[in-house]
């Protein structure tokens, strides 16, 4: 391919840079380079010179979370937290099952009637119960 030194160094040597980021040896970019028509010289000098870049910076997720040892207290409030749970979800259920049998019973009432909807101990419920989820996971 025909083209000065200059435009041939622009043109490379991000290609370069982004092979030997991802571990390609300089000696498998050259070979590559060769293969798609570029001069070998400018190509060997152009591989050679290019400095290894630096590792990217890991992903968050990459990165080991670092868990301080769990006291006593940690340990009372996951306890707490899950009692919480326990007494939302009664609630929560609760509601739900009263709601239930009295729409049964509206149902079944010659004529239609009239059911009892306990949204109070179901919005209770759910809400005692998320609370005490997050106090379970620690937040």
């Amino acid at each position: 391919m025909s083209g000065n030194s200059s435009n041939i160094t622009e043109s490379i040597t991000p290609f370069v840079e982004q092979e030997l980021r991802s571990g390609k040896s300089r000696d498998a970019i050259f070979r590559e380079l060769v293969a798609a028509g570029w001069d070998s010289q400018q190509v060997r000098a152009i591989v050679d010179q290019t400095p290894a870049p630096a590792p990217l910076p890991p992903v968050a997720s990459d990165r080991p979370e670092r868990q301080r040892p769990r006291t006593a207290q940690d340990e009372e409030a996951r306890a707490y937290g899950i009692r919480k749970m326990k007494s939302g979800a009664a609630w929560c259920l609760g509601g739900i099952l009263v709601t239930a049998i009295s729409i049964y019973a509206a149902a079944n009432t010659l004529g239609g009637g009239s059911y009892f909807l306990a949204w109070g101990a179901i919005l209770f419920g759910a809400v005692d119960f998320l609370h005490g989820w997050a106090i379970y996971r620690g937040k």
